[in-house]
């Protein structure tokens, strides 16, 4: 009853929404296959949602990779703007690139060489910044914050052998196309 409201809640509110997300499935915590399906079927709720709704869709996938890419091309996503949070599985990125999807980036590329990976393979065109703030906390800091896209840009940079500027303009028109903003840069 409660996600019925929350789906009501959106569509009555579309005009004030830029994308459906973040979705998707946690294998981390949920370990119980019952569970697991269960997410599965909430998951694919937030997918026909962001179809009827003509919105963009930001996919939350922990130790769930595998499932959570095969869920989203059943569900035919193939080319639709679907955006994977914080997507580090060198293995898979060949689908996502097929697939034409977005992945962020964010302040985990400091210490994950996974991650590294994937932002050099990753084309620019199809990267967007991120930080999942308050969380990546970083060298005197409390929480982490907003700002960090910065060292998210600049190890992107270093991935790619290009420079910062590059990273930081491409991947603001990306964020801007992808959720259709109103902005100039």
């Amino acid at each position: 009853e409660e996600i019925l409201n929350v789906i009501n809640k959106i569509e009555n509110n579309k005009k004030n929404i830029v994308g459906i997300g973040e979705v998707g499935l946690d294998f981390h915590y949920i370990t119980e296959p019952a569970w697991q399906e269960k997410q599965k079927e909430l998951f694919i709720k937030f997918i026909k949602l962001s179809k009827k709704l003509n919105l963009p869709l930001v996919v939350h996938c922990r130790d769930a990779h595998i499932k959570t890419i095969e869920t989203l091309e059943q569900e035919q996503m193939q080319g639709k703007k679907v955006l994977l949070h914080m997507f580090n599985n060198k293995k898979l990125l060949d689908k996502v690139i097929e697939n034409n999807w977005f992945i962020s980036i964010g302040p985990g590329i400091l210490k994950s060489k996974d991650t590294r990976k994937v932002a050099r393979d990753m084309p620019l065109k199809n990267i967007m910044l991120e930080t999942d703030s308050p969380w990546f906390v970083q060298e005197n800091q409390k929480f982490g914050t907003p700002l960090n896209i910065k060292i998210a840009a600049e190890k992107i940079a270093e991935a790619k052998k290009i420079t910062f500027e590059e990273v930081w303009k491409q991947t603001a028109l990306n964020a801007i196309d992808f959720f259709n903003l109103p902005i100039k840069i």
